[in-house]
């Protein structure tokens, strides 16, 4: 599961500022073995030392030059160390592939994933165009994860998702 990606060195003894997708997640913490995924290297399993903020110290990254060859870097951690979600929350890799229901029962497409913007997260669902929705307990009605559907409490304009019924019909 992704956690977060490397993005510039930050001073000269390797820490590294990271873009987390998560800010309040525990498993981005001191003692953390974490996959890092580098654009020029095999991946390997590497302990975050120390963070502070949006940076980490990361075992054997011991100067700049080693931390700008991380840059782009990917680091997860095995689904396993996630905490279990409370039965009215989810992980939004588990809604991935999930079939996108309006309100007015028509089938805007698949979620495929979530984008994040200065105003705010948003679904990405890819019907015959791509749709973005904000990502909000007042627009998610129910989630099932068995069916993999995302029910929505909104109706979306069917010219503008593509949208077609839940029966296969068209608006």
């Amino acid at each position: 599961m992704l956690l977060a990606v490397v993005g510039r060195a930050h001073g000269l003894g390797g820490e590294v500022a990271v873009r987390v997708f998560n800010r309040e997640s525990t498993l981005l913490v001191a003692g953390a073995r974490l996959w890092l995924e580098a654009p020029e290297c095999p991946g390997r399993w590497i302990r975050v030392i120390e963070r502070r903020g949006d940076r980490l110290k990361l075992e054997g990254v011991d100067d700049r030059t080693q931390a700008e060859g991380l840059r782009g870097a990917r680091l997860s951690v095995d689904r396993a160390s996630f905490p279990v979600a409370a039965e009215d929350e989810f992980y939004l890799h588990d809604l991935i592939g999930a079939e996108v229901i309006d309100a007015a029962g028509r089938r805007l497409g698949v979620l495929e994933g979530l984008v994040a913007s200065g105003s705010g997260e948003y679904f990405v669902i890819k019907g015959a165009g791509e749709t973005l929705l904000p990502a909000e307990a007042p627009i998610v009605a129910s989630v099932d994860l068995g069916a993999a559907t995302v029910r929505l409490n909104v109706e979306v304009d069917p010219g503008l998702a593509g949208a077609e019924r839940s029966d296969g019909s068209k608006g």
